[in-house]
């Protein structure tokens, strides 16, 4: 059974697919004896990444390299018997779904604005956590992304790669790319970011903190009381989860 959080992010992410199908008018003509070799030479270029044919758009064909037991921990025979969509939406961290689901309403609201030819020269890129086959989380980026088989038929496929020891995970995120000559970033949504934004009081005082005020000055510069400027500094400390001035610096430095 799938949570409803889990329901709400697969339609989200169908809805998307959905949108793509009335925006890009191609005859689909797939067949595996042309994908897979496609599918198996990317592969060998980047053995690293985890390469998957979108079951949405290619219910009928699907594809899943051999690595994904080394990334996720599961074979691709059963990932693939399992409906690894699915089977892999069940297994992203409960804390990450919202903000994933909010990754795909942002997707759709940018699709509206872009023509046809547009779309399928986007690239999606998502940042967020999953549980392992073994029970521990690990962070993947998560690419999405079109391949020209023929003039008239696309193929959609995902990159997965564990990212967990290139960085430290700081919130689920999208950066959506155009491809041309060059690879061009368009736009890129945090949702966590979003939310955690400073208003221009907040900014204010944070300007003073920095400058070594106390709660006593900085209300005196800002016309306001002590009081206002004390429970305005802890409201930040509770909103960003630290405990110290420093701590809130390099916090609101990323997220603003």
């Amino acid at each position: 059974m799938y949570t409803s959080n889990q329901l709400s992010l697969l339609r989200a992410a169908k809805k998307v697919i959905a949108y793509l199908d009335t925006q890009v008018e191609e005859e689909q003509h797939l067949v595996i004896e042309d994908v897979f070799p496609i599918m198996q030479t990317v592969q060998h270029m980047f053995p690293q990444w985890v390469l998957q044919t979108c079951v949405f758009r290619h219910p009928n064909m699907r594809f899943i390299s051999p690595n994904c037991l080394t990334v996720f921990g599961y074979s691709a025979e059963n990932l693939i018997a399992e409906n690894y969509p699915l089977l892999l939406l069940t297994h992203i961290h409960e804390e990450d779904r919202e903000d994933l689901h909010q990754c795909f309403l942002f997707i759709e609201k940018f699709l509206r604005d872009r023509s046809p030819e547009e779309c399928v020269n986007l690239r999606f890129v998502f940042n967020y956590r999953i549980r392992h086959a073994e029970g521990h989380y690990i962070t993947v980026h998560d690419e999405k992304a079109t391949l020209h088989v023929t003039q008239s038929t696309l193929l959609n496929y995902s990159l997965f790669r564990d990212t967990q020891r290139e960085a430290a995970f700081t919130g689920v995120n999208v950066i959506i790319y155009e491809r041309g000559e060059t690879l061009n970033r368009l736009a890129i949504y945090k949702p966590s970011a979003e939310q955690l934004k400073l208003s221009r009081r907040e900014n204010d005082i944070l300007e003073l903190i920095k400058k070594g005020l106390t709660n006593k000055e900085i209300a005196y510069n800002l016309d306001i009381s002590p009081n206002t400027a004390r429970n305005i500094r802890q409201k930040m400390f509770l909103r960003y989860g630290v405990t110290n001035i420093v701590e809130l610096l390099n916090k609101t430095i990323y997220y603003n």
